[in-house]
């Protein structure tokens, strides 16, 4: 079975190279960016399934970012990550066709049940 591409975006460069890490540990395709233009930039490269992405990112957040991947890869899924509270952009990211919103810290048990729900 093909494992899924998956892109993971996060400023915070150690967390989003330890998802890489635990990913590319799993057999995923794993690739990182941290901020949401550099993500769109692979996102023309490359033809990920999933895309695991951070809601506050300095310069366009996580739910304009996912907005505008959208628009170049429309079967993309995603799965949202934030350490704050920010119901108002929860919202707008569910409304925008998020899979899911999940709190930082990442339970990554459950997010591997994810993404292997999603990948399926």
């Amino acid at each position: 079975m093909k494992k899924a591409n998956i892109l993971v975006v996060d400023d915070d460069k150690a967390l989003a190279e330890g998802t890489v890490d635990v990913l590319d540990a799993k057999g995923y395709h794993v690739s990182a960016a941290n901020d949401g233009f550099a993500a769109l930039e692979l996102v023309k490269r490359v033809p990920f399934d999933i895309v695991l992405m951070d809601v506050r990112m300095p310069g366009m957040n996580g739910v304009e970012t996912y907005s505008r991947i959208k628009e170049i890869r429309p079967k993309i899924k995603a799965i949202m990550m934030t350490a704050y509270s920010v119901e108002d952009v929860v919202e707008e990211a569910i409304q925008e066709g998020v899979y899911k919103v999940l709190n930082k810290p990442i339970d990554l048990d459950g997010l591997m049940a994810l993404i292997e729900a999603l990948a399926g």
